[in-house]
């Protein structure tokens, strides 16, 4: 006995057919990559995870240093140096990578605001240092590579006054250098240029200078 499917039914077996044939190779495409992600994960897993570096206090009597370098019971200390108030407040923050000065160094006022903010690479100083008065006014900028002094570098009084304006050179004055009083009278003023100086060396002021507003040579 023949049986002749009508084209309705022909169509509709066909389509049977391929739908199944598609579910067939979706599980055979992804079967493999959930099980490698499986794999992935559990390998994940098993992966230690970092630890940050150690926070030591500055006064801990096992640090020592020698020849420039910092030492934690005779090894070269990485983490970060810390100094508290009796508080428990922060006041200085300084990172180090194996007994170099590496990172940011920070210092702040007892009431936590930020008094100075450095970087280092590995004793070096490099970037740019910054310097606040305890009102929040900026009190030295200046620019390092490679360890010495590069560019312009800025002090101001607490009032907001510029104080000092030097420029370098691979750590060598090189440019206008100029200094001013408190109340802004200019008292140094000169120019530097392939190591001979032209103009106002200095000034003796004719006022008085409170200690807190005394220039740092330390800020540039």
């Amino acid at each position: 006995m023949k049986i002749i499917l009508s084209p309705h039914h022909s169509s509709a077996v066909w389509s049977k057919l391929l739908f199944v044939s598609f579910i067939a190779l979706l599980l055979i495409i992804f079967n493999p990559i959930s099980s490698t992600k499986k794999e992935t994960l559990a390998e994940l897993s098993r992966t230690p995870t970092r630890t940050s570096p150690p926070e030591v206090s500055a006064f801990d009597p096992s640090l020592s240093r020698v020849q420039g370098q910092l030492f934690k019971n005779d090894s070269a200390f990485t983490g970060t140096l810390t100094k508290r108030t009796i508080d428990g407040y922060l006041i200085q923050s300084e990172e180090y990578v194996r007994g170099q000065r590496h990172g940011t160094f920070q210092k702040w006022f007892a009431n936590g605001q930020l008094k100075e903010e450095r970087e280092y690479s590995f004793n070096q100083k490099t970037g740019t240092h910054r310097g606040w008065h305890k009102n929040g006014k900026t009190r030295f900028q200046s620019y390092f590579k490679k360890g010495l002094s590069e560019g312009v570098s800025k002090t101001w009084y607490s009032t907001g006054q510029l104080g000092e304006l030097r420029s370098y050179r691979a750590g060598r004055e090189s440019g206008p250098q100029k200094a001013w009083s408190p109340n802004g009278v200019l008292i140094t003023n000169y120019y530097v240029k392939e190591g001979r100086r032209y103009g106002t060396l200095g000034l003796k002021p004719c006022f008085t200078i409170r200690n807190d507003e005394k220039l740092d040579r330390r800020d540039r």
